[in-house]
């Protein structure tokens, strides 16, 4: 493992600045972690640590799948429930069908509810727009400014998501999007608290966790252990960038603007791991890392994964991956050789941040 991190820590050109790998075991003890690198892309800063902050981005998800499963046992809401009756904006959202032979968009209001398990396991209807393009088209036709190689794909407030429309009917179909960040308001609502506070009282709090926020600026030492982001050039080399939310951002987004430490964030998935120790119930452990897909909707997403291009989401799965899909996670449902085994979890997120765990072995081998 030490040889094939530096590897590709001095990989020319295509080499990176910071990399934190750690492992842990059912038990939650780390069994392996090693970091390589520097907090800025000129490697001229700081070395990367365990306690170093890295935006996490879409690993925020996986974070808010567990204050989702926290609210419903308390008996708040189910994951079935009309969330429209908790969040009037998300009461009978617009569909879009198609376009007229002038290129107008056709909208449709749609009958059908949202719920929990249809934002968590991204079959609501939202989605990146870098994952349509007819929501490019729809985008183009009203003159919003969609960037991919900015990020500005991925939405920076609620109140810019809702403005877009579904791209299918809820549960009819497979697609990456805000549907998590929908979730995270949910449990705000029913809470009476900012998801943020929220996850630092459920969740922070019980793990003893200091650095995992939706607020780095927060924190005293956040300049000090920031890890500097970069984009990769065609030539392969790398060049800093922004952040794609604003510091301080708006709104604590579920699905993508937490920063943690990879100390910090092994504790979390340690956690669950271990039957959501200190934090939730092993029943809600297993509803989030258990297949949720129709059969229908599996299929389609397996064929998204494995075609050209993959919708920009090829480098999180092995080639020839069968997957479903939990809450907010992927589940590997065959094993693949040289591959990922049937029963692994994980997601990933834009920074090239990701986790994957032996959810079905680690349980196995607890219970």
């Amino acid at each position: 493992m030490d040889t094939l991190l530096s590897k590709y820590y001095e990989k020319v050109p295509r080499r990176f600045h910071a990399g934190a790998l750690t492992a842990c075991n059912v038990q939650g003890d780390v069994i392996y972690s090693d970091i390589k690198g520097t907090q800025t892309v000129d490697r001229s800063g700081p070395a990367v640590t365990e306690d170093s902050i890295f935006w996490v981005s879409s690993l925020t998800k996986i974070v808010t799948a567990v204050t989702v499963m926290i609210v419903v046992e308390r008996g708040l809401i189910s994951l079935d429930d009309d969330v429209g009756q908790v969040v009037p904006e998300l009461a009978a959202p617009e569909v879009l069908s198609g376009f007229d032979e002038d290129g107008k968009p056709i909208v449709n209001r749609t009958e059908k509810k949202l719920t929990l398990r249809s934002l968590l396991t991204h079959t609501s209807g939202f989605t990146y727009s870098v994952m349509s393009k007819n929501l490019q088209k729809w985008a183009a036709y009203h003159g919003r400014n969609i960037d991919h190689t900015q990020g500005t794909y991925v939405l920076r407030s609620l109140s810019e998501s809702i403005t877009y429309p579904l791209i299918f009917e809820p549960g009819k179909d497979w697609s990456y999007g805000p549907g998590v960040d929908w979730a995270g308001r949910v449990v705000e609502i029913l809470s009476g608290k900012k998801l943020g506070e929220f996850i630092r009282e459920n969740i922070c709090c019980p793990l003893d966790l200091q650095s995992t926020t939706f607020h780095p600026e927060t924190l005293p030492d956040f300049e000090k252990k920031k890890v500097e982001i970069a984009s990769r050039d065609r030539d392969g080399s790398l060049t800093p960038t922004k952040e794609i939310f604003p510091i301080p951002t708006p709104d604590d987004l579920g699905g993508g603007s937490l920063y943690s430490t990879a100390r910090e964030f092994t504790k979390i998935l340690s956690a669950l791991l271990a039957g959501g120790e200190g934090i939730i119930k092993p029943e809600s452990v297993d509803e989030i890392f258990r297949p949720q897909l129709p059969d229908a909707v599996r299929i389609t997403l397996n064929q998204q994964i494995n075609s050209p291009g993959a919708r920009g989401m090829k480098w999180l799965f092995t080639t020839g991956d069968q997957i479903d899909f939990g809450l907010t996670v992927s589940v590997t449902i065959a094993d693949v050789p040289n591959g990922r085994a049937h029963g692994t979890v994980s997601w990933g997120g834009h920074t090239n941040t990701q986790w994957v765990s032996d959810f079905l072995v680690c349980w196995s081998t607890e219970t």
